[in-house]
């Protein structure tokens, strides 16, 4: 059993000595008490234990020959005790305060294995060598950040591909997943990307790394290296192709399949100006049998999904200040322009005991390839305090205290009010968005100039349909098909523009709804105003579903499910149109009724809502008075218009009065046409 708290401190030399006394001594100054070192000596000629006696290593191991950074790693982490093992190059340093503040990172999550710092280089202390490792789409690793200046580096603490052994901190419980057999980094590398390896591993196995900027180390780089450029170039490029054949399924490559062809034709020209390299091919083969057996292993341990991987590939080519601000992990969530402008963007989610879910939604975030954008984080009087913890673990992110739970619809108004971006982003705290979700909503407002977008939310257990409400404000699955165009913009994804928000009276949502149909109530307002919604496919989150709702009594969800939906038809409808659906509205009224006969909780939704519509006619009135202003007026138009006719709005929505087909469905579809309803049915394609 590992000892709490304890820091197994490794350290690997070979021909460092020149660097190790700073090294070890840098160990053995900090602060934080429960340290163990242990050194690793890979047969240096140069090597003399006594002269390092003031160090006490507690554990020394003395190897006959050099057995490679991978395997001396791997004795060291067998020989340690701790809970954390660091591993620090012996040409590398960490200031005094570097593993206190390193082990308190862990805190920010169970599934956090190892801590990466900002390696700076120790010659220019100005100059970053490394903020993290990340893999591009041609499944090539680099560093981010690599020799640029500290004022350009990343700044923003978060989740990272993974991080270089120069300097790094492991969560032990993660070294032991990812063990096979007694190794933990493949010995088959000898050195070079088996930190890389390890990164690949670790994510497969549903592990993250995570970055905190404020933890520095210096490294000086090549300060053990003995073997010539030609030999360093075999070495990487045998380990390469292992962790690519060990660790990766045609899943994972096939769509990023054109960028690692692409790559692959110009290493292999390149290749023919240094023909030695083909002998790497030879080395590939003599350990392609261990490589195959690590692959088994690996694959059978496997938590991230291929799609859970395309989150961490960044392209190859982009500018400079492209690179730093875009590439993975580099954004910084509330990160300002350069002249301290308002971001373009501002990004809503509410919590509400929901904690876990909602730091899984803003790691997403941090991985956007879009640039200025905020966050704003609602909590809607959570219990527990999560509040404050998201405070303490992502301060870059707004945290505006509702103070109790005013629901999706009087949050998300409280959060547009803190908001100064261009656009509003709403998100679901329970969706995780993939990495080009941000860039994706902003784009196609910006190419189509709509008032609002929708997003894609994919359920995880199921295919994403292109769903349409009926006329009786029902979800229908399906019902649109293939088309690109949606009525309203679904509040777990969508984007809207912050002037027109202000055209429609300046709140989001309609308070009275608290939850369920606000954003229906939305996509009326809008289409009533002469606006446009658009659909934007590409823009794409997963999305748990029902975790604020599960916390919530059925009975108090069901009502407002049932009021909420009511309320959208007599509100929006004119008397024409509620008057040529009255037979289905009395049906549905009966359905209804006698189906909650069946449930109390259900019984009880039904009546709380009859008894609402009968003391609230005087309320119902008004807002039909006011929207009908609103249709006159059509202040989203972009020229002057006739008022918006109910057709314009009903032929977003089905027919089908029930999901699958049927007689029923066949019988609304003639009678909608006799009495000139248009409905998405009665047109093809995108010609809504």
């Amino acid at each position: 059993m590992p000892e709490p708290g304890l820091v197994s401190a490794i350290v690997v030399n070979f021909r460092t000595e020149n660097y190790l006394h700073e090294c070890l001594a840098s160990i053995r100054d900090q602060t934080y008490e429960k340290i163990e070192l242990i050194l690793i000596d890979n047969a240096s000629p140069g090597f003399r234990v006594e002269e390092y006696a003031e160090f006490t290593p507690d554990r020394l191991i003395s190897n006959q020959c050099n057995r490679g950074f991978a395997a001396a790693n791997n004795q060291g982490i067998r020989a340690a005790s701790g809970e954390f093992v660091l591993l620090l190059n012996a040409d590398a340093w960490i200031p005094s305060d570097f593993i206190s503040r390193a082990v308190q990172e862990f805190a920010a999550g169970e599934r956090i294995g190892m801590v990466v710092p900002q390696l700076r280089r120790w010659q220019d202390r100005e100059t970053v060598e490394s903020t993290g490792h990340i893999l591009r789409r041609d499944f090539t690793a680099a560093h981010r950040d690599h020799l640029v200046p500290v004022a350009e580096a990343t700044k923003l603490a978060g989740p990272v591909f993974g991080g270089t052994a120069a300097c790094v901190l492991y969560r032990g419980e993660m070294l032991e997943d990812l063990r096979f057999r007694d190794q933990y980094f493949d010995e088959s590398f000898f050195a070079y990307f088996e930190d890389v390896d390890l990164d690949l591993r670790a994510n497969l196995a549903g592990w993250q790394a995570w970055y905190q900027p404020e933890l520095v180390a210096f490294h000086l780089g090549g300060g053990s290296g003995e073997r010539t450029r030609w030999q360093l170039r075999l070495i990487a490029e045998k380990n390469r192709y292992l962790g690519l054949m060990k660790s990766l399924t045609f899943a994972d490559m096939a769509p990023n399949l054109h960028h690692l062809l692409a790559y692959e034709l110009y290493h292999f020209v390149r290749t023919l100006a240094t023909p030695y390299l083909f002998l790497a091919i030879g080395s590939f083969l003599r350990h392609l049998p261990a490589a195959a057996s690590w692959r088994r292993h690996i694959l059978g341990r496997r938590r991230l999904p291929p799609q859970g991987l395309r989150q961490f590939l960044v392209p190859r080519f982009r500018g400079r200040r492209r690179r730093l601000s875009q590439g993975y992990m580099a954004l910084e969530l509330g990160r300002q322009g350069a002249s301290g402008s308002s971001p373009a963007a501002s990004v809503i989610v509410l919590n509400y005991n929901g904690y876990a879910d909602t730091v899984r939604c803003l790691r997403a975030l941090q991985r956007q390839v879009f640039g200025g954008f905020e966050v704003i984080i609602v909590d809607n009087g959570s219990a527990s305090g999560e509040a404050a913890r998201l405070k303490r673990d992502f301060p870059n992110v707004r945290v505006v205290l509702a103070g109790k739970n005013l629901g999706f619809a009087g949050g998300v108004n409280l959060g547009a009010e803190k908001a100064r971006g261009e656009y509003l982003i709403l998100l679901n705290n329970d969706a995780e968005p993939e990495p080009e979700f941000l860039r994706d909503l902003v784009n196609a407002l910006e190419q189509d100039q709509g008032d609002a977008g929708c997003g894609v939310l994919l359920a995880e257990s199921e295919e994403p349909t292109n769903d349409a409400l009926n006329i009786l404000g029902y979800n229908i699955k399906g019902a649109m098909g293939g088309r690109t165009v949606t009525f309203y913009p679904s509040g777990g994804a969508t984007i809207l523009r912050s002037s027109s928000v202000q055209k429609l009276g300046g709140q989001i949502f309609d308070p009275v709804y608290f939850i369920y149909h606000e954003d229906v109530s939305l996509g009326f307002r809008i289409r009533l105003a002469g606006g446009d919604v658009l659909k934007i496919p590409s823009a794409r989150a997963r999305h748990k579903g029902g975790a604020t709702i599960s916390r919530l009594h059925r009975g108090f969800v069901r009502y407002f499910q049932q009021r909420n939906r009511i309320l959208n038809l007599l509100t929006f409808y004119s008397g024409r149109t509620l008057w040529k659906l009255a037979p289905f509205l009395i049906l549905d009224w009966v359905v209804s009724h006698l189906r909650s006969l069946l449930s109390p909780k259900e019984l009880t939704a039904v009546l709380r809502t009859d008894i609402f519509f009968l003391t609230h006619l005087r309320f119902l009135i008004g807002r039909r008075f006011y929207y009908a202003r609103l249709r006159r007026e059509c202040p989203l138009a972009s020229a002057r218009r006739l008022p918006v006719e109910d057709g314009e709005l009903t032929r977003f929505f089905s027919a089908r009065l029930l999901p699958q087909s049927g007689m029923l469905n066949h019988v609304v579809r003639w009678y909608l046409r006799t009495v000139r309803l248009p409905v998405c049915e009665d047109f093809s394609g995108n010609a809504l």
